[in-house]
């Protein structure tokens, strides 16, 4: 129960989401440990460590399926979280309101 015997709601969750890191060997290239990879803060990569709640907003970097809405700078809301999945809503524009479920995107370097 909530404050005086009111069914108020409780705080959501936060959920931590972890980066998973592996590396291809080349004989000639110098390889670094995971704990350093993990301190680097770039613009250009998503963080080692994402903590998200149910509710939080988020916004599409890729354009996944721009006929649906789902396209770069699309605005959405986290609706539920597993493992390896998003459950996100549309929050505005023409497809607002629809639900999807987003996977994890794999990012591999070329270089």
């Amino acid at each position: 129960m909530g404050l005086f015997g009111q069914g108020l709601p409780q705080p959501l969750q936060e959920r931590v989401f972890l980066s998973v890191d592996t590396h291809m060997e080349r004989p000639d290239e110098v390889v670094l440990p995971s704990e350093f990879l993990y301190t680097i803060d770039s613009s250009e990569l998503p963080p080692h460590e994402l903590k998200l709640k149910e509710g939080c907003p988020l916004m599409c970097l890729r354009n996944i399926n721009p006929k649906v809405g789902l396209m770069n700078g699309t605005r959405l809301v986290l609706r539920g979280a597993g493992t390896k999945v998003l459950r996100c809503k549309i929050a505005l524009g023409s497809h607002a309101r629809k639900v999807f479920l987003l996977p994890r995107v794999r990012l591999n370097s070329v270089e």
